[in-house]
């Protein structure tokens, strides 16, 4: 077995002090102070040093803002020293930060919300007339961030030595909602912790620059600081992943790691040039499709690594040195978890043959600590320890390696993100000129999978763009399908169930009205 697969354990550093990002921080700024940090990009540049002067005062700033131990504070904040300063404030002062999609709309904005019932919400200024018709925050303080000014310029700096303990919750961070509404997953810092060697153990340090384009509602968006802080490495915030700029800023900063994820196809898109190899990046995750990673590896000269994860149990399996040989592989098992592929019961089916992956920590700190309000949905993930994911994976017995096969929710995966289509169907089947509906992904080089809503109606001549436009009203972005059809009928169990695979099946996607939102295919 390749060296780079085994993987060191993961536990001891998870459950130490001294490993938190704060900590860290902390020691860097007494040992290296000038030390390069924090970019966003086009703006501020903070050192180790500077940026934990900076957070002394927040914590002061939101001290005297009202920001309490126990409070949840939701954050809409995008990638920015400005979103770190605030997580890392709130976790000093015993609170919780919650970061929010900031193009959720309707119901699916409102239920985190309402579910938080945070008592503080910062986010940038041109997103305040999205929320103030929101009863879900009456009473909740909104607090606008502009880009490029100091929350805390008037605050004396708040000295706290008391640092969160790995077992605290270090932020919630919502699902997508493939089984109903979005439930906000409890992370430890423990959890967190974990993810420091995502990236093999070994092959980051003090000397690395992370990327990190990619939404801090995500847990992705969060493993560059956590990493970083503890290699005493920097990270370069962009608000939003932008593919025309991406080379700009990997050449303008000197970035040498980050994640390419969905954007590997439209980054492969542009023409090859014989240069292309000569980039600063050496080490990257790639794309959920095997020959684009491995094309982008080719192409520009990196050593690219793959996993198995997820927001509740992190990245437990891990393809560190992908090659086409093993590309088809999601990983291997992570020293101090253990795993089974299990059948309808959790009879652990051994090999070769594919069932609901299981997984297990040797500490319960490892990996989530719960869905918040949500006892009945933790009881039901969590079984003595085991969490059931919910993916369908073959465990090989060649190797041990472990093969994603599918999901086994109804769920569409778009961009990164998991949708569920029971909740697309739920909200679109509110209009008026739905009878019912049903929602499912095709495959997409560059999205993963393309939204398709098929759907009936009493209307004799449907208006798909005037429909279009009221969806843009009640769905986030992301949700948004790429083409929609109509139909007289649908096919239907005995119990009247619309039979989505005999839909998807007969589906024809030159005869659908293909909107907006559709993704240009590469």
């Amino acid at each position: 077995m390749s060296s780079i697969r085994r993987h060191p354990s993961p536990l001891p550093r998870s459950l130490e002090v001294a490993s938190t990002p704060i900590a860290c921080i902390r020691h860097w700024a007494r040992v290296d102070p000038s030390r390069h940090f924090v970019t966003d990009v086009g703006g501020a540049s903070l050192s180790y040093g500077e940026f934990n002067v900076l957070l002394q005062r927040w914590c002061g700033a939101l001290q005297a803002r009202g920001v309490k131990a126990g409070d949840r504070v939701v954050s809409l904040l995008p990638p920015s020293i400005d979103a770190c300063l605030l997580w890392f404030g709130c976790a000093l002062l015993g609170a919780i930060e919650v970061p929010v999609n900031r193009e959720l709309r309707g119901e699916f904005l409102r239920h985190p919300l309402r579910d938080v019932a945070p008592s503080k919400c910062f986010l940038r200024p041109e997103d305040m007339a999205l929320l103030q018709d929101l009863t879900e925050l009456a009473g909740v303080e909104l607090i606008a961030l502009p880009r490029g000014e100091d929350f805390a310029q008037n605050s004396a700096p708040l000295l706290i030595d008391a640092l969160p303990q790995p077992q605290d919750i270090a932020t919630i961070i919502y699902t997508s909602g493939t089984t109903g509404a979005s439930k906000g997953v409890l992370i430890t810092w423990a959890q967190l912790l974990t993810t420091i060697d995502r990236i093999p153990f070994g092959q980051l340090s003090a000397s690395d620059i992370a990327y990190a384009p990619w939404p801090v509602f995500h847990v992705t968006g969060r493993t560059p600081i956590v990493s970083m802080a503890y290699f005493g490495g920097a990270v370069v915030f962009r608000e939003k992943l932008s593919v025309s700029q991406f080379w700009e800023d990997i050449y303008r900063y000197g970035c040498t790691t980050t994640t390419v994820g969905t954007a590997a196809p439209l980054l492969l898109a542009n023409e090859e040039k014989p240069d292309d190899c000569n980039n600063p990046l050496r080490y990257v995750f790639g794309s959920a499709v095997a020959h684009i990673s491995l094309e982008f590896q080719r192409r520009f000269d990196v050593k690219l690594a793959w996993t198995y994860g997820s927001t509740e149990a992190g990245f437990p399996i891990i393809n560190g040195d992908m090659s086409a040989e093993n590309a088809d592989i999601a990983g291997w098992l992570r020293e101090d978890y253990d795993a089974k592929i299990a059948d309808a019961e959790g009879n652990d089916i051994g090999f070769d043959q594919p069932g609901e992956l299981w997984i297990k920590p040797k500490h319960p700190a490892m990996i989530f600590a719960g869905y918040l309000n949500r006892p009945d949905a933790t009881a039901a993930a969590l079984i003595d320890g085991w969490y059931r994911t919910g993916d369908a994976l073959i465990r090989r017995g060649s190797d041990g390696g472990f093969k994603f096969v599918d999901r086994i929710r109804d769920t569409i995966r778009r961009f990164g993100e998991n949708l569920s289509s029971t909740a697309l169907e739920n909200a679109v089947a509110e209009d008026i000129a739905v009878i019912e509906c049903c929602a499912f992904g095709v495959p997409s080089l560059v999205a993963g999978q393309e939204i398709i809503l098929v759907l009936s109606t009493p209307q004799p001549s449907f208006d798909f763009e005037q429909f279009f436009q009221r969806l843009t009203a009640i769905l986030p972005k992301h949700m948004l399908p790429g083409y929609i059809a109509v139909t007289t009928e649908f096919p239907k169990t005995a119990t009247g169930k619309i039979q989505k695979n005999l839909v998807a099946t007969d589906f024809d996607k030159s005869k659908a009205w293909r909107s907006p939102a559709a993704v240009r295919e590469v």
